[in-house]
């Protein structure tokens, strides 16, 4: 991420995906591949080419939770840092 605001849409996009999905994982491994997140960062973002590539790096990791029954939750704790 090379700016400031492309940091924030990585964090916003995650949150959106966490908070659509729910507990369900296949709901959250389906969100996680919509080609609509690759045309939005390149089109958002189009001097940050691994944008993208960081956003599905980041929800890959939380793929293989979900699939484990395992969901990562954003905490109120960092909202108050």
């Amino acid at each position: 991420m090379k700016t400031v605001e492309s940091a924030v849409w990585f964090s916003a996009k995650i949150k959106a995906i966490r908070a659509e999905a729910g507990r369900d994982a296949a709901k959250f491994e389906e969100l996680c591949k919509e080609p609509v997140l690759a045309r939005e960062a390149s089109e958002q973002f189009p001097d940050d080419p691994l944008l993208y590539q960081q956003l599905q790096s980041a929800l890959e990791n939380e793929i293989i939770l979900a699939r484990c029954g395992l969901f990562l939750a954003d905490s109120a704790f960092w909202d108050e840092l």
